[in-house]
């Protein structure tokens, strides 16, 4: 029952969620924290080059969910390792580790390269600005990390695709998850 995509891929309409329901909280799907960094040509990200036709989107995206009475959440994400090459640029991952079975072995996904320090104490910082944008300038009640299904914050958890010596890396989830702490 949703209407088409707009600008910058959101739904330019009212109809995605009826005015008669009684959801208690919506979440939103993926909203990327780095525009550079989408896991599909079609998503959507809190800080874009096309901020300025996005604007009222994000406002009527969110008026709809809180006037069906419920909560208004957005999921922010980056999806690491998960960027296709339609971004034209080279997916991150904490250790350069590919997707298994896929990555390097199909045209969408190119093998991804292991974030410099650098990039990793930054991370936390691009997540915080696109809570704030969300919540504040766009009026969403609260965000949901998406901290899954092999997206970036994912593979900073899994021992499998971290093997960093570094503080972000280590034998305990407490290491590992040390870039969602900051």
């Amino acid at each position: 029952a949703g209407g088409g995509a707009g600008a910058g891929g959101l739904s330019s309409t009212e109809s995605s969620v009826p005015p008669s329901s009684s959801l208690g909280m919506c979440i939103t799907g993926n909203v990327m924290v780095d525009a550079n960094y989408l896991e599909s040509p079609k998503c959507v990200a809190a800080k874009s080059n096309a901020k300025s036709t996005q604007n009222h989107l994000w406002r009527a995206w969110r008026d709809t969910i809180v006037h069906s009475n419920a909560v208004a959440v957005v999921q922010i994400s980056h999806p690491g390792r998960q960027t296709t090459i339609s971004n034209g640029i080279t997916p991150l991952s904490p250790s350069g580790v590919p997707l298994r079975g896929i990555a390097g072995h199909t045209p969408l996904i190119p093998k991804p390269r292991a974030m410099t320090q650098t990039e990793v104490d930054a991370l936390p910082e691009a997540f915080a600005e696109a809570a704030h944008i969300m919540c504040n300038d766009h009026g969403f009640d609260g965000v949901q990390l998406h901290a899954a299904h092999g997206y970036l914050l994912d593979t900073f958890l899994s021992a499998r695709s971290n093997t960093r010596s570094d503080k972000y890396g280590g034998n305990t989830l407490r290491e590992r998850g040390e870039v969602l702490r900051r």
